[in-house]
């Protein structure tokens, strides 16, 4: 269970089962994760919540998006690559097992972005971010691959970085290479 303000956008690593306004002006959720060994949470006021759907060989997984405000247009990219992941993952290294994912576009100067929890990543951009410049769609994979090299592999990321990271990273460049093409990288801008 947690209690926050009612008017903040709450994003977890597991499904909601449950909200109670309380009469204190908070609110108390009730969340619940199966078949993870990790849960995380965020919770903002200013939080856009942008949603979409995904249908893979497991079935549907519903994308939820919680972006900042001054960034609410590029969400558009955080879904397209995720998708894209997805679609890779799904047919390249087996189904993923959830029924939901959630991104997260950190504030500015939280020192937020690029981590991983089970069902739940942050991501990160800019305000003035140019389409030739992919690193939101970098991040956006790389976060996610986690969902399977540390998350059901269950690897210990401290101990064994070379089963997360390591692995990963191998699966970040075939899956960026496929989705952008071999020839282009994160820059592909001016020439880059």
């Amino acid at each position: 269970k947690l209690t926050v303000p009612q008017n903040y956008v709450v994003g977890s690593s597991g499904d909601e089962v449950s909200a109670v306004a309380n009469s204190d002006g908070t609110k108390t959720l009730t969340l619940r994760g199966e078949d993870i060994h990790d849960f995380a949470w965020t919770a903002d006021p200013n939080y856009r919540v942008v949603e979409d759907t995904w249908t893979g060989s497991a079935g549907p997984v519903k994308i939820r998006v919680l972006m900042q405000p001054d960034h609410e247009s590029q969400a558009v990219r955080y879904i397209s690559a995720l998708k894209g992941t997805l679609d890779r993952f799904d047919r390249w290294y087996g189904p993923y097992p959830y029924n939901r994912i959630t991104v997260v576009d950190p504030a500015h100067g939280s020192a937020a972005g690029g981590m991983e929890y089970p069902t739940l990543f942050t991501a990160g951009t800019f305000l003035l971010m140019p389409a030739g410049l992919r690193l939101p769609e970098l991040v956006v994979e790389h976060e996610f691959g986690h969902q399977y090299w540390y998350g059901m592999v269950a690897s210990n990321e401290f101990e064994d970085a070379w089963l997360d990271e390591g692995i990963n990273s191998y699966t970040e460049v075939k899956i960026m290479d496929s989705l952008f093409g071999s020839h282009t990288s994160a820059i592909n801008l001016w020439g880059l």
